[in-house]
């Protein structure tokens, strides 16, 4: 297993989040498809994420990646 430490910081926008998002997203080696599919959610829910879109659910957003 090739584990890669991701730093987090703190986060307090929409676009941080996102930002984080796609960093271990990309750390991972995984395309936004994958990701969706492991996440049982849409391509369209990921991209409007690492995009920063304001109005993503933060209640998806908890229970994908906590």
């Amino acid at each position: 297993m090739n584990a890669k430490i991701i730093l987090i910081g703190n986060i307090n926008s929409a676009k941080k989040a996102g930002e984080i998002v796609s960093r271990y997203r990309k750390a991972q080696e995984l395309t936004q498809v994958e990701l969706a599919g492991l996440a049982q959610t849409g391509v369209r829910f990921i991209s409007e994420l690492e995009n920063g879109k304001g109005t993503v659910h933060l209640r998806l957003i908890l229970i994908t990646y906590l």
